[in-house]
């Protein structure tokens, strides 16, 4: 769906930095393989967005997109996780201008869906 650079940052180089903010020594410690992390992101749930946000960055479990990892950890921040904000602004610079147009426009309609969902409740 999102299109990549064709020269990304080196994978591991976001790993580290990753690891780096979080302590971890590999980000597949995370407690999440259990949750249905699409489902859970959907509903709003902001701990899902950021570690889907952060699987799709990383490519683990899933294919890397910066779009989509963008997109997912936008909406973990307009929820009010300050944790993802900086790995946010890391994807932000791996897209390009029209890239990330085309991530801000997706998590937009995200976010409203989302906000629809719960008001429905």
């Amino acid at each position: 769906m999102w299109s990549q650079d064709p020269t990304p940052a080196p994978r591991d180089s976001v790993d580290r930095w990753v690891v780096s903010r979080t302590g971890m020594a590999d980000v597949d410690q995370f407690p999440y393989k259990h949750l249905p992390l699409p489902s859970a992101a959907l509903q709003g749930n902001l701990r899902s967005q950021a570690q889907l946000g952060m699987r799709l960055g990383l490519g683990r479990g899933v294919p890397q997109d910066y779009g989509q990892s963008y997109v997912w950890l936008s909406l973990a921040v307009a929820g009010g996780d300050r944790n993802a904000k900086e790995l946010m602004e890391k994807m932000r610079g791996l897209l390009s201008p029209p890239q990330l147009a085309a991530a801000q426009a997706r998590a937009s309609e995200l976010f409203k869906q989302i906000e629809q969902n719960q008001k429905s409740e």
